[in-house]
């Protein structure tokens, strides 16, 4: 279908709630809803940047990504421990994708691709922003292949990451340097 790219809106709460409990199996809070459509991370004022894909005819959201742009240095997880070309003194900022997905029955059309494509050049956009990163459950080949083939690498395995239905679960952190992030 023809697509049309915007940010998201209040009123996308619920379908955008609905999508993502189809696509993951982590629950998020409702607070993490409202704040999504507000374009904010939770708790904070910190922005919060969305883009949403919704078929041109019917309006119907296909597609979204949410990231958040956080400072290299505090991003939580020692990202760029094991990545030797980042340059820390050019790179302050990073890119975090919280989440991103594509309605079951428009997979394999390219949405997905262009989301990511769109936030990676968000990301270029901003000032000292060195990378896209985020976090993949070990067990989502179809997630991993996909990030693989949009030139992302596999950075490490941070055990216990997700707790899910009462277990833990592991991911992998995957990063893709932007040029300037490059020794």
């Amino acid at each position: 279908p023809p697509l049309q790219f915007r940010s998201m809106r209040v009123e996308d709460l619920e379908p955008i709630k609905a999508l993502h409990e189809e696509w993951f199996p982590v629950r998020y809070s409702a607070a993490f809803y409202d704040a999504a459509v507000r374009e904010r991370m939770v708790g904070t004022r910190e922005p919060l940047h969305t883009i949403v894909a919704e078929d041109a005819r019917t309006l119907e959201i296909v597609g979204l990504v949410t990231a958040q742009l956080t400072d290299a240095a505090t991003c939580g997880d020692e990202l760029f421990e094991p990545a030797r070309d980042f340059r820390a003194e050019e790179c302050s900022r990073v890119m975090y994708v919280l989440t991103l997905g594509s309605a079951t029955r428009y997979r394999r059309r390219g949405i997905a691709k262009e989301l990511l494509r769109r936030c990676v050049l968000r990301a270029e956009a901003e000032a000292g922003c060195g990378a896209v990163y985020l976090h993949v459950i070990t067990y989502n080949d179809a997630a991993i292949e996909f990030y693989e083939r949009n030139d992302f690498s596999r950075l490490r395995e941070i055990a216990d990451y997700y707790r899910i239905d009462g277990a833990s679960h592991a991911c992998y952190v995957y990063a893709l340097f932007l040029s300037r992030a490059r020794a």
